[in-house]
């Protein structure tokens, strides 16, 4: 039977070889002679005999290309060896060439460029099986005896013997797989043991760069990405620690990755991890989501193993804490630290007989945090206790490991002596500060990196203490020093720190204007609210109160500066903040509103407005009595500040006898507050027995006016290190 060959699309090759193909083939495949058209030339293959022809006006042409098959080329024998020579193939090559046609036939008017195409792969193949620079002995001579195979024109032969050489290759390459993999996977594991001996080392550099060495090694490794992102996190380059525990995140999430020992317990780790970065660099909404996920996790696993995945409940439930109370969410921040203290007793309860002399230093966190909390409420005695205990454990924990727990010492050290200052228990505020600034100097000497922002943050509320003391130039100083490290840090971590520096210029503009500086203190004032405005935009719970008090501070100097209208409006901005915050929060917020309230009745006294000025005392004054029925200790001296305001008002309004009431309750509690701290208030019952001197002379009472004066001097005669200013409202 007879099948016709339809037409495919060859490519085209060099313009030499199409030439000397063309002329040759166009012999016998056209008639370029003037007469009757040309007969019809078509190529066919007779299956049954295993012969082809092309047939052109019955005109046939044949070659052996076997013992028992011949091909019709069309081409006469007499011409074939010169078309041979012509594509410089062998004879037996281009019989291979015309075999081929038999599997895959071309139409006639497509052979001279099938032909020059088949020519070019010819040579080529030819000439790299005869490049055996890196073959294998057994390869090599595979690939030899494919070469022969396809000078005599058999590609069937060539092909095979190609194909064992390729099998040999390849099990050759499984075989160095495997051998690489064991290799890789002992380098992996021994990059990880340098990494733990660097980290043991305190050589966070070192296992830094064993950790990048695996990840080269292995990308997808998990335990290098958490190490490294945990180690990133502590020195607060907290861009880079973010890509990395995302990236190990992402690898966990996949479904692939569920079967190779990784489970939700690195799940919840990681994500803890990313709501601690998320919280540092503001992104609240999203530390919420992932703690939310990360405590979910760690509850359904602990109900499975207690004893392995209590701490990781713990752990998840401290964190959510933190982030409630830094967005002002005080209740479910207290719910979330009392539930953490109880899972960690629980676990001491259950380690009770099984470990001895172990120490659990996450109660010390939570109590920390707990303490925090108190303080925020001014629940000043529970905050207390929360810190001495978790300070008692530091220490003895810091005894055995020093570097480890030196600066958590340091931690609570701060933290108390901010509580002793907001109780006026001022020499043990300052011992606290200047033991935890000693630590983390000493620290920071080690690792600059990790705790530079601590010593900055020790000389700021060291800075406050002794503006609080009146001891302005120590004051400045410490304000200086930390102002200038939060700038640097802030150069690399502008997110973590600007909240800081705002801080800092706050508390210089706070000694710029108490030493007079005025211009320097508007200039600091208004560059700190600044900075605040735009991080309220993203967490107006953590920084709204900030605004509040840097207003407030702008208040006052612009009153003090006689720019009454600006006083005003800052004050009024102010005190509309504190409102807001007051009606969510009003523990926290009410003595904002307090405050605020005293200094705009003060402005208004100023500016002769006394109703109105009456009125915001009296407000201030109904807070401050609510305030101090659940915290004397704190609110005692304040209850009096607004007594003694209000008694200067009554004396300038022709109401004395109002404001003999006034003054003589406000010595009362300032006498009271003298037992136990004689050092701070003194000063405040001068300047009263100084306002009682006024307030008589002015009714001509001037033999009680002459004892009253006289009293402030006998009290500088019993305490002459201090510095007395009489005290006639604010």
């Amino acid at each position: 039977m007879h099948i016709e060959i339809k037409k495919a699309w060859i490519g085209v090759a060099g313009a030499v070889i199409v030439a000397v193909v063309g002329f040759m083939l166009s012999a016998y495949f056209s008639d370029p002679k003037p007469g009757p058209p040309p007969a019809e030339k078509t190529i066919t293959i007779d299956a049954e005999k295993g012969a082809a022809a092309v047939i052109t006006g019955g005109e046939r042409h044949q070659i052996a290309i076997g013992e028992h098959a011949t091909i019709n080329t069309g081409i006469p024998v007499e011409q074939y060896t010169e078309l041979a020579k012509s594509l410089g193939l062998h004879e037996a090559a281009l019989k291979g060439f015309f075999k081929a046609l038999q599997k895959k036939p071309v139409p006639p008017e497509d052979l001279p460029t099938v032909l020059r195409d088949w020519a070019d792969r010819y040579k080529e193949l030819e000439k790299r099986l005869t490049a055996l620079d890196d073959a294998s002995p057994d390869v090599a001579e595979l690939k030899r005896s494919a070469s022969k195979a396809l000078q005599d024109g058999d590609l069937d032969e060539a092909e095979k013997l190609l194909q064992k050489a390729l099998e040999l290759d390849l099990a050759a390459i499984k075989k160095m797989e495997e051998a690489a993999f064991k290799r890789r996977t002992s380098a992996v594991s021994t990059y990880l043991d340098l990494g733990n001996v660097a980290e043991l080392r305190r050589d966070f550099s070192s296992a830094m760069e064993k950790y990048r060495k695996i990840l080269e090694l292995a990308p997808d490794h998990v335990v290098a990405l958490k190490r490294l992102g945990g180690i990133l996190y502590r020195q607060r380059n907290y861009e880079e620690s973010l890509q990395v525990l995302e990236e190990a995140l992402s690898i966990l999430r996949a479904p692939t990755n569920r079967t190779k020992g990784y489970g939700d317990s690195d799940i919840a780790a990681i994500l803890n991890n990313l709501g601690n970065l998320y919280s540092d660099t503001q992104r609240m909404a999203e530390a919420e989501k992932a703690y939310w996920e990360a405590l979910e996790i760690s509850r359904q696993l602990a109900i499975l193993n207690p004893e392995a995945f209590l701490p990781y409940l713990a752990e998840s439930l401290n964190n959510i804490g933190v982030l409630y109370r830094d967005t002002l969410r005080m209740d479910e921040a207290e719910k979330a630290f009392d539930e953490a203290l109880e899972v960690h007793r629980t676990m001491i309860e259950m380690a009770a007989g099984k470990v001895s002399g172990v120490f659990f230093p996450d109660v010390s966190i939570v109590l920390n945090n707990l303490g925090l909390l108190y303080s925020d409420t001014w629940r000043l005695s529970e905050a207390e206790m929360a810190y001495v205990e978790a300070l008692e454990n530091y220490r003895a924990m810091a005894k055995l490991s020093p570097e480890v727990f030196l600066p958590f010492v340091a931690l609570v050290l701060n933290n108390l002596a901010l509580l002793y200052s907001d109780s006026q228990r001022l020499s043990e505020a300052e011992t606290n500060f200047i033991e935890a600034l000693e630590i983390r100097r000493q620290l920071a000497k080690i690792n600059p990196e990790a705790f530079l922002p601590d010593v900055a943050l020790s000389l700021n509320n060291l800075g406050v203490l002794y503006r609080d003391t009146q001891r302005l130039s120590e004051a400045e100083m410490a304000f200086g020093e930390a102002s200038q490290l939060y700038r640097t840090l802030g150069k690399n971590n502008p997110e973590v720190y600007l909240r800081h520096i705002a801080m800092s210029l706050n508390n210089l503009g706070n000694i710029y204007s108490d030493t007079q500086r005025l211009s320097e203190a508007e200039s600091a004032y208004i560059e700190a609210l600044k900075i605040k405005r735009y991080l309220a935009k993203a967490n107006p719970g953590g920084f709204l109160p900030d605004v509040a008090g840097i207003l407030n501070n702008l208040g006052l100097l612009c009153a003090d500066s006689y720019r009454m209208s600006e006083a005003e409006s800052s004050y009024g901005e102010a005190l509309e903040i504190s409102r807001q915050l007051a009606l969510l929060h009003p523990q926290v917020f009410l003595p904002d509103v307090a405050v605020t309230l005293n200094n705009l009745g003060v402005l208004l006294k100023n500016s002769q407005r006394p109703s109105e000025a009456e009125a915001a005392y009296r407000e201030a004054l109904e807070i401050r009595r609510q305030l101090v029925k659940s915290n004397p200790e704190t609110f005692s001296k304040d209850v009096a500040e607004s007594l003694n305001n209000l008694g200067v008002l009554y004396k300038n309004t022709c109401r004395p006898i109002r404001a003999e009431e006034a003054y003589g309750e406000a010595l009362k509690i300032y006498r009271d507050l003298v037992k136990s701290n004689p050092e701070t208030f003194l000063p405040y019952v001068a300047g009263i027995l100084n306002n009682f001197g006024v307030l008589y002379s002015d009714s001509q009472r001037l033999s009680e006016a002459e004892v009253a004066y006289m009293r402030p001097w006998r009290l500088i005669e019993s305490w002459p290190n201090r510095t007395l200013k009489p005290f006639s409202g604010m």
